[in-house]
């Protein structure tokens, strides 16, 4: 997406992945997304995973986590940062994280979701009408 649709609040953005840990442990990780303006301050931000332990039923698994939403007006980079906590017990970190995906795109305006269903809605109309 652009900047002028990213401004206009046009583009949409998805995050998505796979998070967990080891048995019972509670050690987790986490993906935030921080929106940045031209300065580097944080916009906004989405975050998700942080899978416990008893969303895991205490075995080694793990889950799928999303999040969608509008790219902040003024957003000129994106920061990504993935964190391992080790939440005591255990020797090592155990939290895990795999297939980290982003993905953004331009949406319609509402004004032209409106007429696009208009216009379906008319369409409809026309072919129950000829039968």
């Amino acid at each position: 997406a652009d900047y002028a649709t990213i401004d206009a609040g046009n583009a949409a953005f998805n995050v998505s992945g796979w998070f967990g840990g080891w048995s019972s442990q509670e050690d987790f990780a986490f993906l935030t997304v921080d929106f940045l303006n031209a300065d580097n301050s944080v916009l906004s931000s989405s975050v998700i995973g942080n899978v416990t332990a008893a969303e895991r039923n205490n075995v080694t698994s793990m889950q799928f986590r999303e999040a969608n939403g509008i790219i902040a007006n003024g957003t000129r980079s994106i920061n990504f940062t993935v964190t391992f906590d080790r939440i005591g017990g255990g020797t090592y970190n155990d939290g895990t994280a795999e297939n980290l995906v982003f993905t953004a795109e331009a949406v319609p305006e509402p004004l032209t979701m409106i007429a696009l269903a208009a216009g379906a809605g008319l369409i409809a109309r026309r072919r129950r009408n000829k039968k």
